[in-house]
């Protein structure tokens, strides 16, 4: 959410984790990254040896998807797990660099879906997430893929809580997940444990963070009380994720009476959810294509 704080190359070190006070050089920070996805995949168990894994690449989170899936194709180097990414119109032109930092081969698709760029980029937060998710699912669905991997981090689920309890939307709070079922397609988010400004230096380290132009486009409604605490948030660590946490543990005794939405998987008063019926997910879903890339 914030700009990273970047070192002179003392030592190698590039950058100074605030949360900690370590300094990193940027194989130090990738290993940081890879063994946090690791833990947070292990402890929901959300990923099996030979899974069909796809993971978006997609606007308003192209930046923030392309280190996610080389960190992704790092964990599952080892083993006979399938890698599928799905690609927009943005990402197919990228499609040589995403190749190149891949450490692992993945099988690559077009994604189309009539009105879906519009939605996302005038869309709040939770829009975002939930519009993103359904068509992606819908992806996985059609790809035989039976998990998802998408790359909002620790300090996005934080904000969005913060942003329904402002707007009073209990659904929105309920996101705070690192995986969630959808249809029998499991979405899990690897960077859960990870802070945004760790991850903004990686796309740093790694050459994306040119491509951030469009991963602004879900921020711009939030409210301004929102964006004063999104800059107090810099460099907590994990007190947020456990205040987080501890937060969500007393909504459950709220959210009881909460659907699952079909389309995202998000709960809401009535299925589907609020969101998908006002984005029109329906006719999204019914007019993607999905196409693989020669």
């Amino acid at each position: 959410m914030t700009e990273p704080t970047i070192m002179r190359r003392e030592r190698g070190a590039v950058y100074l984790r605030r949360s900690s006070g370590e300094r990193l050089c940027p194989r130090c920070l990738e290993h940081s990254l890879v063994r946090k996805a690791k833990r947070t995949l292990s402890r929901t168990r959300s990923i099996g040896p030979r899974d069909r894994i796809l993971i978006p690449v997609l606007e308003p989170w192209m930046a923030k998807s392309a280190a996610l899936l080389r960190i992704v194709s790092i964990v599952e180097k080892p083993y006979p797990s399938r890698l599928l990414v799905v690609l927009d119109e943005a990402g197919v032109e990228r499609l040589n660099d995403i190749e190149g930092m891949m450490a692992k081969p993945a099988s690559f698709y077009r994604i189309e879906a009539r009105g879906l760029r519009s939605i996302v980029e005038g869309g709040s937060l939770l829009r975002c997430l939930r519009v993103l998710r359904a068509v992606v699912v819908e992806s996985a669905r059609r790809l035989g893929a039976g998990l998802v991997m998408m790359p909002p981090a620790r300090d996005f689920f934080v904000v969005l809580m913060l942003s329904s309890m402002l707007r009073g939307y209990v659904g929105g709070m309920m996101e705070h997940r690192s995986m969630v079922e959808v249809g029998g397609v499991r979405v899990a988010y690897p960077l859960y444990d990870v802070e945004c400004e760790d991850i903004a230096m990686y796309q740093h380290v790694i050459g994306v963070d040119e491509w951030v132009s469009g991963d602004a486009g879900c921020m711009d409604r939030l409210d301004e009380q929102v964006a004063f605490m999104v800059a107090e948030l810099a460099g907590r660590g994990r007190e947020l994720l456990f205040s987080a946490q501890n937060t969500l543990r007393l909504l459950r005794r709220v959210g009881g009476g909460l659907v699952k939405c079909p389309y995202c998987g998000g709960l809401g008063e009535k299925s589907p959810c609020r969101i998908c019926r006002e984005a029109g997910v329906e006719e999204i879903i019914r007019s993607l294509r999905v196409s693989p890339l020669t």
